[in-house]
């Protein structure tokens, strides 16, 4: 029997009324869970570096959430720096238990860890290569994986080949420490660089996982194979930095350094990133995503501003007499 146009009004209305009600408690729910205090997990080892980093995040976010009604709390949670089926096991257990808004991950391994247990789980990121290459990002302004974060890029590397080669001009043949210390799919060393500037060098990739085993190569005829040494940021160089240092020191071949503390050291030279304003990024990037803002619209932050320093002693003992133009660039200078 046809329904009568009352009959379909009566139907209708009901129908509204029940997607209005429904939509309503929606937006109660909404509201709930916006008014609870939103989590954020810091994810990293537990020692004194990064309990030092974590409470810069947290003064970070106290200054970007200053004025907000609802602020995010961090969290710190430890994990070791692997991928063992414990620590995996570990992190899975503390990121349910949690269950943060957002998960800050300065070491790339426990990025890709979070990312493979809690697909979809906002990740920020810090990361010395290019995220593109490592599979991180689809590009640095829209990066669409369900990571963004805080990036070197190759400018880094670019960047200390050119002071490397303006002590050592005549350098043909460069030594290069891998900088991969868990090797991936993608190596970390020039596939990140599109345009080479140094085209006309010989590059050469080596790669230590041990303390022995560098000092053996350290002692060997391989090491001299090169005209310097350009050595990137790594966990190896955070560990035996000091033994580096030395072995070169020993062998007297000209090398540039990831950070200027290797210069206290006895390195001849160092130029490091400056990533001061790398804990202001998260916090901005955090305050973003907790308004609403689409990941994928949140671009990844290169730094562009770098730190120079000369040990002039450990250069005179290599033979290296840098120019004075150098030498009034450099923002440490060791007598």
């Amino acid at each position: 029997m046809e329904k009568s146009p009352l009959h379909t009004n009566i139907r209708r209305r009901k129908l509204l009324l029940a997607a209005g009600a429904l939509l309503a408690a929606g937006n109660a729910t909404l509201v709930r869970a916006n008014s609870r205090t939103p989590k954020i997990a810091y994810v990293n080892e537990d020692n004194v570096s990064a309990r030092g980093n974590f409470e810069k995040m947290r003064r970070a976010l106290e200054h970007r959430f200053v004025n907000a009604r609802i602020k995010p709390e961090l969290i710190f949670v430890s994990a070791a720096l692997n991928r063992s089926q414990e620590t995996v096991m570990k992190l899975r257990i503390a990121l349910e238990s949690l269950q943060p808004a957002i998960v800050i991950a300065p070491t790339i391994t426990y990025a890709e860890m979070v990312r493979d247990l809690k697909p979809g789980l906002p990740v920020l990121f810090f990361y010395l290569g290019n995220p593109v290459a490592r599979g991180l990002a689809d590009s640095l302004t829209r990066p669409a994986l369900g990571m963004t974060g805080y990036v070197l890029g190759p400018g880094s590397l670019v960047k200390r080949r050119e002071m490397l080669l303006r002590l050592v001009p005549q350098c043909r043949v460069l030594g290069i420490y891998d900088l991969e210390f868990e090797p991936g799919p993608v190596p970390y060393n020039d596939s990140i660089i599109e345009n080479d500037p140094f085209t006309r060098l010989t590059k050469r990739f080596f790669y230590f996982s041990t303390l022995p085993e560098f000092e053996k190569f350290a002692h060997g005829p391989e090491v001299r194979s090169v005209d310097a040494w350009d050595i990137p940021w790594s966990r190896f160089a955070v560990l035996y930095g000091e033994a580096m240092t030395r072995e070169f020191a020993r062998i007297r071949m000209p090398v540039i350094y990831p950070r200027l503390h290797f210069l206290k050291l006895g390195g001849m030279s160092a130029l490091q990133p400056n990533t001061d304003d790398m804990h202001e990024v998260f916090a901005g990037q955090a305050a973003a995503l907790l308004d609403g803002v689409p990941l994928e619209n949140i671009p990844i932050v290169q730094s562009t501003r770098y730190n120079f320093g000369l040990n002039l002693a450990a250069l005179r003992q290599v033979g290296i007499n840098p120019p004075k133009s150098l030498i009034k660039v450099a923002d440490m200078v060791i007598q």
